[in-house]
């Protein structure tokens, strides 16, 4: 795998606006019913997050490495359910794409490192 050089400051500005578009990609994907265009842009959003919190981990304190943890474990579960899905037919954009996965996204753990993200960043 490629090594990718990112900055303190850049991990945590990326962090901090994946997160919040993951949060949004989820309420619009619910909302829409489930579509596999929603499905689409969730995962590639949670793809970026997990790369982010990958790469940067190292320089994450060990309590938000916790969260990173979790959240990390969450992307990995979710995306081997959804490849499954994905992989048994070709799905149009408009179609319902919906599986059961029975591990639940690590609200609080997002919300701790979006809250450390925004201190160090130097936003609200």
């Amino acid at each position: 795998m490629k090594e990718e050089v990112i900055s303190r400051l850049d991990l945590f500005e990326s962090l901090d606006v994946f997160l919040k578009r993951s949060g949004r990609a989820y309420l619009n994907y619910s909302a829409k019913g489930g579509r596999f265009l929603y499905a689409k842009i969730l995962k590639r959003n949670n793809e970026i997050i997990r790369r982010l919190l990958l790469n940067g981990y190292s320089v994450l304190p060990v309590e938000q490495q916790i969260h990173a943890d979790n959240i990390i474990s969450h992307i990995e579960i979710w995306s081997a359910a959804w490849d499954k899905l994905a992989s048994e037919k070709k799905h149009d954009n408009h179609d319902e794409f919906r599986f059961s996965n029975d591990s639940r996204f690590p609200r609080d753990s997002a919300s701790a490192l979006v809250a450390y993200c925004q201190s160090k960043v130097g936003k609200k």
